[in-house]
């Protein structure tokens, strides 16, 4: 990827359900404060216990805000939830003078690319097929053998489209938190 970007661009953190993003970002974030901000996102999946990086709403209220064009980028997953950057969201992160860190799914990256947006964009990918998959098998939200499955399917097309379309500015192996988390903010920083 060529495009210059500001060092102040947003940055957008991808990669496969269950690869470390959020432990990425929020290890980012607690150690930068004065730096970086999260673009909080919407979702209509359950929250987990002690969750609040998010705006929870059920289907209809995210349908309408579709409707409506409030979104820079939306997706749903395979198990059925809408996830979602209101454009809100992103003017208030950018507002507060600090860059503004989006956690994106993979289709919504590429709803933004398609948008020519010189922003930042980084991929977070597992060490293997394997490790994802007992990344996945870890997690308390898919549970179902269906559900694990799914997410590894896409998570093997995520990784497929990452190496293939060379649209990322850094590409992160997470097989070791610290040592990834040290080549984001070498990155960042």
């Amino acid at each position: 990827m060529s495009q210059q970007t500001s060092p102040l661009a947003p940055v957008i953190i991808t990669g496969p359900s269950g690869v470390g993003k959020s432990t990425l970002i929020q290890k980012l974030l607690s150690s930068h404060p004065k730096d970086f901000t999260l673009c909080k996102p919407h979702t209509t999946r359950a929250p987990r216990p002690g969750e609040v990086n998010y705006h929870f709403v059920n289907p209809k209220i995210f349908e309408t805000l579709i409707a409506q064009g409030a979104f820079l980028e939306w997706t749903r997953s395979s198990s059925g939830d809408y996830y979602g950057t209101s454009n809100i969201a992103v003017l208030k992160a950018m507002a507060t003078g600090k860059t503004p860190v989006l956690n994106v799914a993979v289709d919504g990256v590429k709803q933004m690319m398609e948008l020519g947006m010189p922003w930042r964009y980084v991929f977070v990918k597992p060490a293997s097929l394997e490790a994802l998959e007992a990344r996945i098998r870890n997690r308390e939200a898919e549970t179902e053998e269906e559900d694990v499955r799914k997410s590894l399917e896409r998570g093997r097309v995520e990784m497929e489209y990452a190496e293939s379309e060379m649209m990322f500015h850094k590409v992160i192996v997470n097989d070791e938190l610290e040592k990834a988390y040290g080549e984001l903010e070498k990155f960042l920083c």
